[in-house]
């Protein structure tokens, strides 16, 4: 996704598109509109970690300005199911819109691509999110 976002961004730019801002809208990690499979990542950890590494990329590659990924509640694949119950990915915005806010800072995993880190700054509070 983050290398997707930056070739779009770098095609909008050198059509004289610089300084517009980019969206990325209703990405996902799998969809179907067979009923509820647990092979499916969406509502697991992998959806989590799918998400993470997405919001991760696209601020860091083209600082894409928002995401919106699908589906936010239903009983099959949202972040929250009908009845409110927050799933793994839910919780990956709740930390995001929560916690890291501010301006990216510099963040390395020795790890290499085994952990992502990523970190902001601001005035306030730091913060450091690794994925793994």
């Amino acid at each position: 996704m983050g290398r997707t976002t930056k070739s779009l961004g770098s095609t909008l730019d050198a059509n004289g598109c610089q300084g517009r801002p980019l969206f990325l809208d209703e990405y996902n990690i799998y969809w179907t509109w067979d009923v509820v499979d647990p092979a499916k990542p969406m509502a697991t950890i992998r959806g989590a970690v799918f998400d993470a590494l997405v919001l991760i990329e696209t601020a860091t590659k083209r600082s894409v300005a928002g995401t919106s990924a699908w589906n936010e509640m239903d009983n099959v694949y949202g972040k929250m199911s009908n009845s409110f119950e927050m799933r793994p990915a839910g919780y990956v915005y709740h930390v995001f819109i929560r916690f890291l806010q501010g301006e990216m800072a510099h963040a390395t995993s020795s790890l290499g691509e085994l952990v992502t880190a990523f970190a902001v700054s601001s005035e306030f509070h730091h913060g450091v999110l690794l994925v793994n």
